[in-house]
């Protein structure tokens, strides 16, 4: 038996444009009609609000459950899986009532589970496009260099590899734990305070590439800097995350390429934002000056 359709009035925005009196329908949980002025039916399964507005599903392309509540970088490590699972569910809920239907996890402990119990309406939320573990080298990117290798790789959110052959066992790792997108540090962050380095050679991230190609599952890189952003696009990277360093010539590379650029803006504004109290920090302060730097370039 088909489901009843259900009808919401109110200001609906259609992605471009604002209708005031507008009315939207949906049959078996799909839209199926977008509508302005004469409504086409009246009774119970009408939602009327002319408070209300309706608007497209919003997509965060780029985000962490890592269900941390301080501004600590290595607490994305630290914290328990459990302690992050909980804190996600309601980060969950949080996102779906802001508007956002779709979300991309680009590294956590807990994404890939999320992204199930949602599937399996155990909890409320948006989808979730997970990498599960990110994929790192050893000494790079999300590597807590103060603490012993051993402790750091049990930690991590990353999984460390180092040639082709242990890049190419890592990305079948995630795969098996439920990945739908691949993620790869192509770079350090500032957390240094210097200009990132590139991590992973061209030939560990091309085994990375064709590994998760091979299976169907695209591939996207964090980069910064114009080597690892070169490094990225000559291994036929999926997309670019951030991007900081970004010129004209390896923007033109992008487009040719045809490759999707996740900008993350709300990083640096979060930063700006946040300049005065970041900047108390002597390990902060080193790299706002060398980010903001760079975005001006």
């Amino acid at each position: 038996m088909a489901e009843a359709k259900t009808y919401f009035k109110g200001r609906v925005f259609n992605g471009s444009d604002i209708i005031e009196e507008g009315w939207v329908g949906i049959s078996n949980g799909r839209i199926s009609e977008v509508g302005e002025g004469k409504f086409p039916r009246t009774g119970k399964n009408v939602i009327d609000d002319k408070d209300l507005t309706i608007l497209p599903g919003l997509v965060d392309a780029h985000m962490h459950f890592f269900g941390c509540r301080y501004e600590d970088i290595a607490e994305w490590d630290l914290i328990s899986g459990e302690l992050a699972a909980v804190r996600s569910v309601t980060d969950m809920r949080n996102l779906l009532r802001a508007g956002f239907t779709t979300v991309r996890d680009l590294g956590s402990k807990v994404a890939v589970h999320l992204a199930q119990a949602e599937i399996e309406d155990d909890i409320i939320g948006p989808g979730v496009v997970a990498s599960g573990h990110s994929l790192a080298q050893t000494g790079g990117n999300d590597d807590l260099k103060f603490l012993p290798l051993d402790m750091s790789k049990a930690l991590s959110y990353s999984y460390y590899c180092d040639g082709p052959w242990e890049c190419v066992s890592a990305v079948r790792k995630v795969i098996r734990e439920g990945a739908t997108v691949i993620k790869v540090y192509a770079s350090g962050g500032f957390a240094a305070g210097n200009r990132p380095l590139p991590n992973l050679t061209v030939e560990e991230l091309k085994a990375i590439v064709g590994e998760g190609h091979r299976a169907g599952v695209k591939v996207t890189a964090h980069a910064y800097g114009e080597e690892a952003l070169n490094n990225v696009i000559d291994a036929g990277i999926d997309s670019i995350e951030h991007g900081i360093g970004l010129t004209e010539d390896i923007a033109e590379r992008i487009r040719k390429k045809g490759i999707f650029y996740i900008p993350t803006l709300s990083v640096y504004l979060a930063e700006k934002n946040s300049q005065g109290r970041l900047d108390l920090l002597p390990r902060i302060r080193g790299k706002s000056r060398v980010n903001r730097a760079e975005i001006i370039d």
